[in-house]
C-alpha cells in the first residue's frame, strides 16, 4: 500500500548524530557544542530515487526518502562532522533510543579505499555515540551480509551527556519529528 508523502511526512523521524572530527581533542581543546541547525547539510544519495518505507524492520531503523527528501545528509565544521537519517519511525524510547544501531563507515584519505577505517555508531542498546576502529579490516562486501565489524572502541559518550565532564554542553545526538 502507498502512503502519501504527506501520510510518510507525519511518520518519518529525523535522526542527527556527530562525533569530534578531532578524535585525540581535550574537553578544553574541543569545547564547543555541535550546531545542527547551522550547518549545510548535503545529501549521501546511496539509493537514487529513494528508499522506500516499509523496506526494513524495524520501523525504526528503516530509511526512507524520496528524490526532493533523500534519506541520508551529512555535514561538518571545524570540530563536528554530523550525519543525519530519515527514519520511517520515531527512534526515541524512555529517554534514550530503541535497541538499534545507526551508523556510518569512515575510510580516511590514506587508508584502503575498498576498506573501512572507522565505524560511528549510535548504540541504542547503551544509548551511546560509539567510535570504533576497525583494525583488521577486510574489503567490504554485503553479500549475503555485513560482516566486517569493528574492533576497537576508541570514544564513547552517553547521547544526552552533556555536562562538565564532556566537551559539549548540549547532547551529540538528537531525533527530531518531521511532518
Amino acid at each position: 500500500m502507498k502512503r502519501s508523502n504527506r501520510a510518510q511526512g507525519l511518520r518519518t523521524a529525523c535522526f542527527g548524530l556527530v562525533a569530534l572530527v578531532v578524535l585525540g581533542a581535550t574537553a578544553a581543546g574541543a569545547a564547543g557544542d555541535p550546531d545542527f541547525g547551522a550547518v549545510r547539510w548535503a545529501a549521501l544519495d546511496c539509493a537514487p530515487g529513494g528508499d522506500p518505507a516499509g523496506d526494513e524492520s524495524p520501523s525504526s531503523a528503516d530509511l526512507v526518502g524520496d528524490p526532493s527528501h533523500p534519506a541520508t545528509y551529512y555535514a561538518y565544521d571545524a570540530k563536528y562532522l554530523y550525519f543525519r537519517y530519515r527514519l520511517d519511525s520515531d527512534p526515541t524510547s524512555k529517554g534514550g533510543f530503541v535497541e538499534n544501531i545507526w551508523s556510518a563507515l569512515m575510510q580516511v584519505p590514506s587508508g584502503n579505499p575498498k576498506q573501512y577505517q572507522y565505524e560511528i555508531a549510535v548504540n541504542g542498546k547503551s544509548d551511546s555515540l560509539e567510535l570504533w576502529a576497525n583494525t583488521s579490516a577486510k574489503d567490504l562486501s554485503f553479500s549475503p551480509n555485513f560482516n566486517d565489524g569493528a574492533e576497537v572502541r576508541v570514544f564513547a559518550q552517553g547521547v544526552n551527556a552533556a555536562n562538565g565532564s564532556t566537551v559539549n554542553a548540549t547532547p551529540l545526538v538528537r531525533a527530531v519529528p518531521t511532518g
